[in-house]
């Protein structure tokens, strides 16, 4: 259902079905050569069909940190932001955000609170 509707949507997929069970080293290895050899733009994990919805979205979450550790995705660090500063400065950020009213774009309901802790997070 889900490569229907993204091809509905003009969105051309490649599946990759050699995930079985919980991912071993190698098959993330195979998928991330699959992303690159198919130029991928995004990938959409799924979990399992008996996963609730928390466990789905931690393997989901786990698997992005993952690969963002194998692309080596530069952090905050790494571009040379010092972590005090940015600490310092996230009330204000959270606030410069909630009076740009790009929360109100999301489907969710964002609060204070959330903008916080994508900032914080970004540590």
């Amino acid at each position: 259902m889900l490569v229907s509707r993204l091809s509905e949507n003009g969105l051309e997929c490649v599946v990759f079905k050699d995930i079985t069970g919980e991912p071993t080293d190698v098959m993330i290895d195979e998928g991330l050569k699959a992303y690159r050899e198919n130029n991928c733009d995004f990938l959409i994990g799924t979990a399992a069909a008996a996963d609730n919805d928390c466990i789905a979205a931690n393997k989901f979450i786990s698997g992005l940190l993952d690969i963002c550790r194998q692309c080596e995705v530069p952090t905050i660090t790494d571009y040379g932001i010092d972590t005090d500063k940015f600490t310092s400065a996230i009330p204000k950020m959270t606030s410069d955000a909630l009076a740009s009213e790009s929360p109100a774009n999301t489907r969710k309901n964002v609060s204070e609170y959330d903008i916080a802790a994508i900032y914080k997070a970004l540590i």
